[in-house]
């Protein structure tokens, strides 16, 4: 339920943060290269926190603390 709330909010204000950005005939692309590159990120996190499991679980703990105290901008 918390990923839930958490990623509703921030693909709320990740798209209004867009939609303010992009010149409004602009804004279908905009919002697909956003979601291509969001997705190739995720992905990536995901395979990393995979291999890091394989080695040790503690691993994949350090790794998820590490990208959430990174600073956001």
């Amino acid at each position: 339920m918390i990923w839930g709330i958490g990623m509703g909010a921030q693909e709320s204000v990740l798209r209004a943060a867009v939609a303010n950005m992009i010149s409004i005939d602009r804004q279908g692309t905009a919002y697909g290269l956003f979601n291509t590159i969001y997705g190739i990120f995720w992905f990536a996190g995901s395979a990393l926190m995979e291999i890091l499991y394989d080695f040790l679980a503690a691993y994949v703990v350090a790794f998820s603390v590490a990208t959430l105290s990174y600073p956001q901008f």
